[in-house]
């Protein structure tokens, strides 16, 4: 549900070992972090298999009672993670990208300052990185 954006929050008790993770204690008070990004895995996948991993912007995280057609409890506030859009990291920068940013050639995610177009003979071939575009053209 969260791949194809149906569910656009994330659930976890408001125990203290999520209470530990998902909070820092500043001035006596309980400050919530600021996470950029939020993985989720199936099981434990390789580092490079995107079909069993996603990464998503964190939009914010509140302590608050969450949406039982969701998942979350009709009693108990829980921890709500805010999940953005998917994201990707350019394989050449390393900089985040929107998830659809992909080569046509090695099939990578790369960033804009990282895309090029191979042209060959003059005409639009690839929408593709900057590294598969010079090495097409050698």
């Amino acid at each position: 549900m969260i791949i194809f954006r149906v569910k656009k929050e994330e659930y976890r008790e408001g125990k203290l070992y999520w209470m530990d993770r998902l909070t820092k204690l500043i001035d006596f008070r309980r400050v919530h972090n600021q996470y950029d990004f939020i993985e989720f895995t199936l099981g434990y996948p390789a580092k490079g298999d995107t079909d069993r991993r996603a990464i998503f912007k964190c939009e914010g995280i509140t302590y608050d009672y969450g949406n039982p057609e969701w998942g979350a409890p009709y009693t108990r506030k829980v921890f709500i993670i805010k999940i953005g859009e998917r994201i990707a990291f350019c394989h050449t920068c390393g900089q985040s990208t929107p998830y659809e940013n992909v080569c046509e050639i090695c099939g990578e995610h790369y960033c804009d300052e990282c895309s090029a177009v191979y042209d060959q003979f003059n005409q639009i071939d690839y929408n593709c990185c900057s590294g598969c575009a010079s090495r097409e053209r050698d």
